[in-house]
C-alpha cells in the first residue's frame, strides 16, 4: 500500500475550440514521501467511455475514471490526509483508500 504526501493537477484544454483535448482532459498525479511519481488518475471526457484497465507501468500505478467523478476524487486528495492506494496485479483493481473519521465528519463516497 502506498501513501500519497503530494499531488499534482494537469488540464488539457483546447482553447480555439473551447472543447478539451484528447479523450482526457484532466489527470491527477500522485507521489509519494520521497517525491517519486506513483499514481496518476486520469479523466476520460465522454461520460459513457470504456474505461482502459488500470495498470502499473515503470512503477506508476495508472486509474482510470470517466470526468463525473474528477470533483469526487479531487476533493479525496484535498481534504484527506493520509490518501492510500493499493494496486492488484492480478485482478488490475486499484482502490483509494482513507483513514477512519469520528462520525459526522465527512461523508462516504464511493468511488
Amino acid at each position: 500500500m502506498a501513501v500519497i504526501k503530494k499531488y499534482i493537477l494537469h488540464y488539457k484544454a483546447d482553447i480555439r475550440s473551447g472543447r478539451f483535448a484528447a479523450n482526457f482532459p484532466a489527470y491527477i498525479h500522485g507521489y509519494d514521501k520521497n517525491e517519486k511519481h506513483v499514481l496518476t488518475c486520469v479523466f476520460f471526457e465522454q461520460p459513457d467511455a470504456v474505461l482502459p484497465e488500470n495498470k502499473m507501468v515503470d512503477g506508476v500505478v495508472s486509474m482510470y475514471f470517466t470526468i463525473a467523478k474528477f470533483c469526487l476524487v479531487l476533493d479525496l486528495f484535498r481534504n484527506e490526509s493520509p490518501v492510500k492506494f493499493m494496486y492488484d496485479t492480478d485482478g488490475k483493481d486499484c482502490t483509494l483508500i482513507t483513514e477512519k473519521e469520528p462520525v459526522g465528519e465527512g461523508e462516504g463516497l464511493h468511488l
